[in-house]
């Protein structure tokens, strides 16, 4: 779902994923095997000595897609980019950090 593995070599490596990648206590089973998965492949990176930065979801996201649920709802895209845009201003200063030190 993200391959973040495909950056294996990479120096800096900005890796956005649309999934909320915690493990709540709550979380069923099979979604804190997934996000344990993908959090391994970011992890590798970060062994390899690539410098990670990580884009997930704000809560204003994971609650319009019902924390994923209704990822594919086309009703909810123009909300979602308007939620996507803000979110990218909020972190370009973080980004732009990593990715010229």
């Amino acid at each position: 779902m993200l391959n973040a593995n495909l950056a294996k070599g990479f120096e800096r490596v900005v890796v956005i994923s649309c999934f909320d990648l915690s493990s709540p206590f709550t979380a069923p089973e099979p979604v804190k095997a997934l996000n344990s998965a993908l959090n391994g492949e970011i992890e590798q990176l970060r062994a390899q000595g690539s410098s990670v930065e990580l884009i997930t979801p704000d809560e204003e996201f994971l609650v319009l897609s019902e924390y994923g649920a209704r990822m594919f709802d086309a009703s909810r895209v123009p909300a979602a980019y308007g939620i996507a845009k803000a979110q990218a201003r909020r972190e370009i200063d973080r980004i732009r950090e990593n990715w010229t030190s």
